[in-house]
């Protein structure tokens, strides 16, 4: 897969118009190696993160499906025909409710 596609567009053209579809562009910028190393390396490190997020995010979710054994997979892939336990009026916490606008 070739990450640099913009910035070898933008520079490989050696100083030449370039079209796109029905327009034609001036060079928006002189070749220069250092801008091109630049955006490659973001680049990369842009696809890495997300790919690095996207794996934590289907980690976390079967963290709670099989660890926790929690229903936040099924509610999250409704396609999964589980038992989804009837949500409670009561708030989930430890402790009483307290009314916190009293006077």
């Amino acid at each position: 897969m070739q990450t640099d596609f913009l910035p070898n567009q933008l520079s490989a053209r050696g100083g030449r118009p370039f079209a796109l579809f029905f327009w034609q562009f001036s060079p928006p910028i002189a070749r220069d190696e250092m801008l091109r190393a630049a955006l490659h390396f973001s680049h990369e490190l842009g696809a890495w993160a997300l790919a690095a997020l996207a794996v934590s995010h289907a980690g976390a979710a079967l963290f709670h499906h099989f660890v926790l054994r929690d229903d936040v997979l099924e509610r999250m892939a409704p396609v999964i025909h589980g038992h989804v336990p009837k949500r409670s009026s009561q708030p989930a916490t430890s402790f009483p409710a307290r009314n916190l606008f009293r006077e």
